[in-house]
């Protein structure tokens, strides 16, 4: 038989059962003569299946026929070896684990979504989501009796439905955070913890627990689409497809703190916004609607045009509330008319206290990356003008009326003239809320 050998056989499954009966020796098993039956190690042979590459490492799910055990390959355990022997290779499962490294006894939580990774000495971690929602945290250990569990801990309790997006690499001492979604309102929502703390550091009555780092902290309230580009944090700033109103799922980016504290303080600002919407919608909807038109980056010229379909709509107070929004006015403010609301909670001091940063629009927060294709432009104007911007509407008369209907309306504008029914266009003003 001859054959073409694509790459290098690292690990041959074959059994004792096997290796007994000629007929199942192939060309493929390639270090089959230079061991013993004694060397095989399974009766009926292993098998393999890979769960994910990464940071050099092949996780493995590796059956027996009786039970089904985790271990990871090294890449630079095959490159560095001068022979490589594909049946030696494997390992006795809860004893020696041949080249391989043993991860648990059992892949119940070893998954695709699994996080893999080594700390600064070397020692192996993973990290999974277990189902009831908790994020944990094993430290692989050197005994079987226990499972291979050296050190377990609990990184973050009750995140349900939460899983793994990404994860920033661990570089020496630094602290790395772990990014993860949770179901959203039109999406998938994101939040991030510090990973590579001390298992006491995630303690709710530890002193560590202070540090928000080692909290789940939430990104503002993003909704992400992960259909087409998933999250990524990339020298400082984080990108992600937005799924909010008003965004038809391009990515957006947005200055990624260094600290949970930071991104805190800034979810606190965003509330503050939205707390500012629904307080102006109790007495001035129709002014609080124009001030999210604002923040979506709507353009208020034809609002303000006194001759277009929307300026006669509103009331002067309207307006007044509007440019106080605007300007992030507080009550009593020179020039200003708030009407009891103080817009000036949207201001604070930016990081490098040089200046006042304001955050009553979108772009504040996190912003377009690149450019919006024309139609699409031209649809999220139409959708924010149909849903937050109070237009004049007309109502016409239908074609299908009869005559006995027609007589009915004939004294609210419906005028009979040589026999036809000839509707008259109603206009009527969009009544304040």
């Amino acid at each position: 038989m001859e054959y073409i050998n694509l790459g290098e056989l690292v690990l041959d499954g074959i059994g004792k059962y096997s290796a007994v009966q000629p007929s199942f020796i192939t060309p493929f098993n390639l270090d089959f003569e230079k061991v013993t039956i004694d060397d095989i190690i399974p009766i009926r042979g292993f098998t393999y299946a890979i769960l994910r590459y990464a940071n050099g490492q092949v996780i493995l799910s590796i059956a027996d026929g009786v039970e089904t055990q985790a271990y990871a390959l090294e890449d630079s355990t095959v490159a560095e070896a001068s022979e490589w022997d594909s049946i030696a290779a494997n390992p006795e499962f809860d004893g020696a684990s041949g080249e391989l490294s043993a991860i648990a006894r059992t892949t119940t939580n070893i998954t695709s979504s699994t996080f893999f990774y080594k700390d600064a000495d070397g020692a192996q971690y993973y990290i999974y989501v277990d189902e009831s929602g908790n994020i944990c945290r094993v430290k692989v250990g050197a005994t079987a009796a226990e499972g291979y569990v050296e050190e377990f801990t609990t990184l973050a309790y009750a995140q349900s439905g939460a899983a793994v997006v990404f994860v920033e690499p661990i570089v020496g001492s630094e602290k790395a955070f772990l990014y993860y979604s949770m179901s959203g309102t039109n999406g998938n929502s994101l939040y991030r913890i510090q990973y590579n703390g001390a298992a006491d550091d995630y303690n709710p009555l530890g002193a560590a627990y202070e540090n928000a780092d080692f909290r789940p902290t939430q990104y503002l309230a993003i909704d992400y689409n992960s259909s087409w580009y998933k999250p990524e944090s990339v020298g400082g700033y984080l990108f992600f497809a937005s799924a909010e109103s008003y965004s038809e799922n391009y990515v957006f980016a947005m200055a990624d703190p260094a600290t949970n504290e930071e991104l805190e303080t800034i979810n606190e600002q965003y509330e503050t916004v939205n707390d500012l919407f629904t307080e102006m919608d109790t007495d001035f909807g129709d002014a609080a609607n124009l001030a999210r038109y604002y923040y979506y980056g709507g353009d208020l010229s034809p609002v303000r045009d006194e001759e277009g379909d929307h300026f006669e709509q509103y009331q002067a107070e309207d307006f007044e509330v509007l440019d106080a929004f605007i300007a992030c006015a507080a009550p009593g403010e020179e020039g200003y008319n708030t009407h009891g609301f103080d817009f000036s909670v949207m201001k604070s001091a930016s990081a490098s206290g040089d200046a006042e940063a304001v955050y009553n629009t979108r772009n504040a927060f996190y912003k377009l990356l690149g450019k919006v294709s024309d139609d699409d432009a031209e649809t999220i104007e139409d959708n924010l003008i149909s849903n937050l911007v109070l237009s004049e509407a007309e109502e016409e008369t239908s074609d299908a009326w009869t005559w006995q209907w027609a007589a009915i309306f004939v004294p609210v504008g419906v005028v009979l003239i040589a026999g036809a029914v000839v509707a008259v266009v109603l206009v009527r003003r969009k009544k304040r809320k």
